[in-house]
């Protein structure tokens, strides 16, 4: 009686670790259920990014992403090629380390307003690269989460410098033909006076 009672209890022993076993089993098959899951995810993910990504590359005007205190979240490569940097490196970095300190308090205080007011702007101003300024059109939009909480700014600009030259070049021609009416209106009253 004592060896089967013996046998019994070793079935059952056996018959319990049998079946933690197949609970283990389960539970490592539903993890590489989940971890397959979670990789396919990160390549979702990923995929996504670079779309992104190349919109983001294929932009020939200067664009950039900053925190709400100012500080570099992203930019694109347009940008990132006047500040003599890659576009990955500037992640953290303030004006300051790019511009002289003057630029970056005007910088600051800018997009401090536009963090205030919650409202895009349009602006036409100088940008400084390489030691040339030039005049930008430059857009700036508060960034928003999905709460509708102002988070950062985002930021757009582009070179107008040929749009100038335009523009003075016709403001000149227009000077030249009104001098010309007003030289002719007056050689017209001359005659008149005759």
């Amino acid at each position: 009686m004592m060896k089967q009672e013996e046998t019994l209890e070793k079935l059952l022993m056996i018959e319990k670790a049998v079946n933690e076993m197949s609970t283990l089993r389960q539970g490592i098959v539903e993890l590489k259920e989940a971890e397959a899951e979670r990789q396919k995810g990160i390549e979702a993910l990923r995929a996504s990014e670079n779309r992104y990504r190349t919109f983001l590359e294929n932009f020939p005007q200067k664009m950039f992403m900053k925190d709400k205190n100012s500080v570099y979240v992203l930019c694109n490569r347009s940008y990132a090629v006047d500040l003599k940097i890659k576009p990955e490196e500037i992640s953290g970095k303030t004006d300051y380390e790019f511009f002289s300190r003057e630029l970056a308090e005007n910088y600051a205080s800018d997009e401090k307003r536009l963090i205030a007011t919650g409202r895009p702007e349009t602006i036409e101003e100088n940008y400084v690269n390489g030691g040339q300024t030039f005049p930008v059109h430059l857009i700036r939009t508060p960034v928003r989460d999905e709460r509708g909480e102002i988070i950062g700014i985002l930021g757009i600009f582009w070179d107008i410098t040929e749009q100038k030259r335009e523009e003075e070049k016709n403001r000149m021609q227009l000077q030249e033909i009104e001098a010309r009416r007003a030289a002719e209106g007056r050689i017209a009253r001359e005659l008149l006076q005759l």
